[in-house]
Parts: structure tokens; C-alpha cells; sequence
């Protein structure tokens, strides 16, 4: 195949034109100071090193995808645009795979989604350099101008008229291919052809075990330097980093859980380590089979955690904080796109073995986009108060609720309390309202 398409050429020749602009024109002194300082911070030793060692891993899997015969020079530039758009960009993605391990596999399958091939094919067929200069700034243009129509209201008719410009020029470009698919079938219909489709999914197969090993140190670095902050003596942090590697290894969730414990464990001995090892160990046991509370008691933590989970609003894991006390709370979700947005977050309190405490707080930055903040917090009180006490939430509850004012009551074994606390120095004249469910009797 040819070493680049001229839809390839006309990128090149539209990029390098503006960036040697950007960087040479007196009229963008900001941006050049910008980009010598991302230069700089690009340079230093941490991220060289890396580069380093993934340069020679991956030539190390294209040796041996040249030894098995899967691999072969024609396929040099879909591995250079591999390596910069897969294998560099994945190093900076490292947080977002470990939250969510489904992550490596998408990776692969999403080279054979039908859009993909389909662009394969789209990217092979290309116009004359002519056409492909003048269409690339044409595309840049509208795709701009959609972005900002999206992002307000009022230009609702015009994203649409843009939508339909792009998929028009999207169907071109797919009509164009198949066309010429039936008059010249050989250009995709060859050993070169066939390896540029496949050779990015198998050098991301060979890859993903270099990525989990990155993680893997990244992770215990990141981990590792926390340590210092609560061991003091230096012997302890050393037997506290082997036992993580001997008792986490390679479950850096379970890792991070545990160090952010220590926080509040502060152990001053080899024994107090060990305890907060088998602290997290039987945490981990409760919450595979949780114990079933009395409902005079409370709840149980590791179900009352998801009592919202269908509204959106999660929990992290119920741990222990200090003293007698534990908790799991949510994010604060943000419920509007003002400057100041108002945000509602969930919370269960307790001790080691039951949650004595549920309560939900709203925050209100915004005063008056407050009608909205008010019927979250009384959608999620409402599915709270269900799951809490299987009762629905009497009416009297909801009306203050949207009032925001100070109310308690009690049905049956639960006691109900609505506070609102105003916020006296706050710019907008904000404040928060408190909705609880405790055990009468806990």
C-alpha cells in the first residue's frame, strides 16, 4: 500500500501549516510559551523512562510478530499511528482502566466494531489531495461549529441542520468507497491490506500485559509514598510495603483500600500492621455474605450503601474513620451547570457491624435553580425512606421538604429529621438541607 493516503498527506500539510503558524507568528507569543513548557514537562526523567521501556516492548512484540510472519514493513505506518494513538496514549489512561477492567478487553473488540471496518475501508479509498486539502478544513469548520451548538439551547435547530451536513458528507464518503470497492477490489483485497486491518488489534493483544505491569508500579509507588505521611519509623514502612506485596500482589483496588485505612489506623507496630491486614481481609468477607441486622437495630451497611443506586447516587466502601465510627458516602453529584452547580450526596453511618444513620444533604449554591435541587432530594428521600423502613414517605415530609424548613417526625421505629442550615457568608445566600432516618431504639 502506499506509505501514506492523501487524506493522510492533506492532515499533514493542514497540521504542520498551523502549528509552525502557532509557533512562529509574534502574534502567539502565549501559545509557544505554552507549548516550550509542555516540551519541558514532557522531558523529564519519570516519562522518558517510560517511553523508553515501551518503545522496547513493543518492538520486542513486533519481532515477534515479524518472526511469525504477521508482520511485515508495509505495516510500518499503521504501527507508528498505533504507537502514538494506542501505546503512548494508554500510559495517561492508566487511572480510568483500573476503575474499570472491562476496559482492556474493549480495547481489542473495539477494532472489529462494524463503524471501524467501515472506516477502514473509508480510509483507503480517499479522494485526490485536491479534494481531501479542501475538505479538511470544510470538516474542522462544521464539527466546531456543532460542538458550540450543542453546548446551548437556543442553537437546537442549528445542530440539527449541522448533524445532517456532517452524515451527508459521512454517506458521500461511504458511497464514494463502495464504489470504487467494485472497480478497484485489490486495494483492500491483498496480504498488505489484510495486515494493516489486522495488525493494530494484535499489537494491542501483545500490550495489555506491558499496561497491567505499568499499572501494577505506578500504583505501588503512588501507594507507597502515602506511607511516610502515618509511619513515622522507617523499619515499619519497610515491613508495611512487603506485606502489601506479599498479601494485595496484584489486587490494587483491594491495595488502595487498604493503605487509605491506615490513615486512620496509624499503626505504630508490626502488630497493629497485621491487624489492619486482617481488618481489610474480613471486611472484604462481610461484604461477599452480609449479616443479616434486626430491623430495631438498623441496617445493614453493605445494603444500605445501594439503597440509591438507582437514582445514580453510589457509595464507595463502608470503613472505619476513628474511634467507634464508620461510613460510606457518595460523590457530591452535581445537579445543574451553574458556576456554583447544587449537589446532592448520600451517606451511611454507623458502627463496624450496623448503620444507624442515613442521611442525605443538599447543598444549594444556586438559590434559584433551587425548585430543581428540591425534587432531587425529594426523589431520593422518597426511595430512601422506602428502602429504609418499607413505608412510604408521608406527605407531610415531602411538603416540607420542598419548603426547606426544620421538621422532625417519627413512624413507627424511625425517627425522620429535616434541617436547613443557612449559609450566612456565602456570596449567593446559599445553604443545605439535612434529610436523616435513624433507629429509634439503635
Amino acid at each position: 500500500m502506499d506509505v501514506l493516503t492523501t487524506r493522510e498527506w492533506s492532515f499533514l500539510i493542514w497540521m504542520s501549516g498551523i502549528t509552525g503558524y502557532l509557533l512562529l507568528s509574534p502574534k502567539f507569543v502565549e501559545v509557544q510559551e505554552s507549548f516550550r513548557e509542555l516540551v519541558k514537562n514532557l522531558l523529564v526523567r519519570q516519562i522518558i523512562t517510560i517511553l523508553i521501556l515501551i518503545t522496547i516492548y513493543v518492538l520486542s512484540c513486533i519481532y515477534g510478530l515479524f518472526q511469525a510472519s504477521l508482520w511485515g514493513w508495509h505495516q510500518l505506518k499503521v504501527t507508528i499511528i498505533w504507537y502514538i494513538s494506542t501505546a503512548v496514549l494508554l500510559i495517561f489512561k492508566l487511572e480510568s482502566i483500573k476503575k474499570d477492567f472491562r476496559h482492556f478487553k474493549n480495547l481489542v473488540l473495539d477494532y472489529f466494531k462494524l463503524s471501524v471496518m467501515i472506516g477502514f475501508v473509508v480510509g483507503t479509498y480517499t479522494f485526490n489531495l485536491f479534494i481531501e486539502l479542501a475538505l479538511m478544513p470544510l470538516l474542522f469548520l462544521i464539527s466546531g461549529m456543532l460542538g458550540i451548538a450543542q453546548s446551548k439551547k437556543e442553537y437546537k435547530s442549528l445542530e440539527k441542520i449541522l448533524n445532517g451536513v456532517l452524515a451527508s458528507i459521512g454517506f458521500l464518503f461511504v458511497a464514494y468507497s463502495i464504489y470504487m470497492v467494485f472497480f478497484d477490489f485489490g486495494k483492500i483485497a491483498n496480504k498488505d491490506a489484510i495486515r494493516d486491518f489486522y495488525v493494530p488489534p494484535l499489537l494491542t493483544l501483545t500490550y495489555l500485559p506491558f499496561i497491567f505491569l505499568m499499572m501494577l508500579c505506578i500504583t505501588y509507588e503512588k501507594e507507597f509514598l502515602k506511607l511516610q505521611f502515618f509511619i513515622s519509623n522507617r523499619w515499619l514502612r519497610i515491613y508495611t510495603k512487603i506485606c502489601a506485596l506479599l498479601f494485595f500482589n496484584a489486587r490494587i483496588v483491594l491495595l488502595e483500600r487498604w493503605i487509605a485505612s491506615l490513615i486512620f489506623y496509624k499503626p505504630h507496630t508490626i502488630s497493629e500492621v497485621n491487624k489492619s491486614i486482617r481488618q481489610i481481609f474480613k471486611m472484604v468477607s462481610i461484604e461477599s455474605n452480609p449479616p443479616k441486622i434486626n430491623n430495631s437495630e438498623g441496617w445493614s451497611p453493605y445494603t444500605a450503601k445501594d439503597f440509591l443506586v438507582d437514582l445514580g447516587i453510589k457509595t464507595g466502601y463502608y470503613r472505619f474513620v476513628g474511634g467507634n465510627e464508620w461510613y460510606s458516602n457518595s460523590e457530591m453529584i452535581e445537579l445543574d451547570e451553574a458556576i456554583l452547580p447544587n449537589n446532592i450526596s448520600f451517606y451511611v453511618i454507623g458502627n463496624e457491624r450496623v448503620a444507624m444513620l442515613l442521611k442525605l444533604i443538599l447543598n444549594v449554591n444556586s438559590p434559584e435553580s433551587a425548585i430543581i435541587a428540591k425534587n432531587k432530594l425529594l426523589s431520593s428521600a422518597r426511595l430512601l425512606f422506602i428502602k429504609a423502613t418499607n413505608f412510604q414517605l408521608p406527605n407531610e415530609i415531602e411538603e416540607v421538604i420542598m419548603k426547606g424548613i426544620n421538621y422532625s417526625l417519627v413512624v413507627e421505629n424511625f425517627s425522620v429529621v429535616l434541617e436547613k442550615q443557612d449559609w450566612p457568608t456565602h456570596l449567593y445566600g446559599g445553604y443545605n438541607i439535612n434529610f436523616s432516618i435513624s433507629c429509634r431504639h439503635s
